[in-house]
């Protein structure tokens, strides 16, 4: 005769949990590395009212990068800014 397995509805949460982890583990090396999210970069140079402005809302979210990939970020950010056709200065 057969058991039916009952599934432990725990299971299904903890695999949520799990997968929550590693998203954020990634979203923070990601940031680290100095990846863009593009969504959330629109949104920065959207908001900032000067230059100075832009670079402390990135040196927020992008701190302990590199100088040089901190430069790279702050030149996207300026060249999105000029395609969308909003000065900085």
């Amino acid at each position: 005769e057969k058991t039916a397995h009952k599934a432990d509805p725990t299971d299904g949460i903890d695999s949520l949990i799990t997968a929550q982890e590693y998203i954020d583990s990634l979203t923070d090396d990601a940031t680290l590395t100095g990846a863009i999210d593009l969504s959330a970069f629109e949104e920065i140079v959207d908001a900032a009212a000067s230059y100075d402005d832009l670079q402390e809302k990135l040196a927020d979210i992008y701190q302990g990068i590199d100088t040089t990939r901190f430069r790279e970020v702050l030149e996207s950010a300026m060249t999105l800014a000029g395609l969308k056709g909003r000065s900085l200065e």
